[in-house]
Order: structure tokens, then C-alpha cells, then sequence
């Protein structure tokens, strides 16, 4: 399972990769530090799911999101924010997201947030040794 982490902030980027690797052995994580550098990088990759922050350079999370649904309409994706407003809320279902994940948050709504995606597509997800079937 490829998870693409999009987040400016390098702390995000390497935090998230190490809390994916507790929820699946299997999981490959990539980085990237905002959307465009991410599109560059779904054009040679087949990524499962993208994790995504809202306020970053160049091209921000909901132009993300957006391109991400015309060009790869089955990447899941995942959401997040510290910037949880009205008119964040209003741009992120403009783009197809209801849900979304409010930074700071913990391991467990993470992994929480990657079981929702996957309900369908994978068996269980591991956290800390703790089998979470789906």
C-alpha cells in the first residue's frame, strides 16, 4: 500500500510516514511539500491513498484534491487541517471532501481515517501490534 503524506510543514513529513509504518508493514510511505510536487509524483507512481493538508505553497490542498479526482478518480484521500472554518469546510466539500481530520490529531484517528478508506480494499490495519479488522 502506497500513501502519499502532501504537507509543507517537514515535521508532518516525517512524523506521518513513521505512524503509517506502525499501521501496516506493508506500507510504503512518499512525501511530498505541496500539491504540485505531488501530481509529479502520481504520474509515476500508483499511490492507494493521498493524506493531504489544506494550506501549503504553490498549490494549496482543495487544487489538489480537485486534480486528483479528474485524473485519478480511485486514489482515495484524506484530509487534513488545522484551519477547520466555515470557509475551509465550504472549499473542501466544493471539491467532493466531507470529512476531514483537524490537526493536531491522534495516531488512533489516523489510522482511524486510513480504515474508512480502505474499508473495502484491505483485510485489517495494524496499530501498534493491535489487529484492527475493517
Amino acid at each position: 500500500m502506497k500513501i502519499l503524506i502532501v504537507d509543507d510543514d517537514p515535521i508532518m513529513r516525517r512524523l506521518l510516514p513513521a505512524f503509517c509504518k506502525v499501521f501496516s508493514k506493508d506500507c510504503e510511505p512518499l512525501t511530498a511539500k505541496h500539491g504540485e510536487e505531488a501530481l509529479q509524483i502520481l504520474a509515476s507512481e500508483n499511490v492507494d491513498i493521498i493524506l493531504t493538508d489544506v494550506e501549503m505553497p504553490v498549490m494549496d490542498g482543495c487544487e489538489l484534491v480537485a486534480a486528483v479526482k479528474e485524473q485519478y478518480p480511485d486514489t482515495k484521500i484524506i484530509v487534513m487541517t488545522g484551519l477547520a472554518c466555515d470557509s475551509v469546510e465550504k472549499r473542501l466539500r466544493d471539491v467532493g471532501i466531507f470529512k476531514y481530520i483537524e490537526k493536531p490529531f491522534t495516531v488512533k484517528e489516523l489510522a482511524s481515517s486510513i480504515q474508512s478508506a480502505f474499508r473495502n480494499n484491505y483485510e485489517r490495519l495494524m496499530l501498534g501490534g493491535i489487529s484492527y479488522f475493517m
